[in-house]
């Protein structure tokens, strides 16, 4: 089975005018495999130079921990507001759909991290998890993604194992 055939969209969810993209049906077929395809993203230097792997809340998470797990590194969650307690830093972002905040734990200044989601869409989130752990003093090695639809976004410093045009 193709990867591109594990892949479901969701009409008008999670309101009016938005197509979801659901990548959980790949991921019961090859956990392993996408989160190899993300690492295979990485350089040698990039993967021996990171401190940690972040994920975004909350599909990010999944492909972020394997990451971190078979690489070897910490983990580090961007949280949705209300989920971590203090200390914490946070961010306030506009997203295709709505406003919304994201909050992280603090990371140590001077670390370097590879940025982790599921899906590039407008790009809101990923800018401002960018925009908060470089506001720590922290270094982002990589921005990497299962899917990016390049057609709503502008977002220039991302791979993705899948480009939806």
């Amino acid at each position: 089975m193709r990867n591109e055939d594990l892949i479901t969209y969701t009409k008008d969810f999670p309101k009016k005018g938005v197509n979801f993209i659901d990548f959980q049906h790949q991921l019961r077929h090859s956990m392993t495999d996408s989160t190899q395809d993300l690492i295979d993203l990485l350089s040698e230097e990039e993967i021996a130079q990171a401190d940690y792997i972040l994920g975004i809340e909350s599909r990010g998470f999944i492909l972020a921990s394997a990451m971190a797990v078979m690489l070897k590194k910490g983990f580090v969650m961007a949280r949705k507001p209300g989920k971590l307690p203090a200390p914490i830093e946070k961010i306030d972002y506009v997203t295709e759909y709505s406003t919304d905040s994201i909050e992280m734990s603090p990371i140590e200044k001077g670390k370097k991290v590879i940025i982790v989601d599921d899906v590039l869409a407008t790009g809101g989130t990923l800018k401002a998890v960018n925009e908060l752990v470089e506001k720590m003093g922290v270094e982002v090695l990589a921005n990497l993604v299962i899917f990016n639809i390049e057609a709503i976004n502008d977002f220039e410093n991302v791979r993705a194992v899948k480009c939806i045009k």
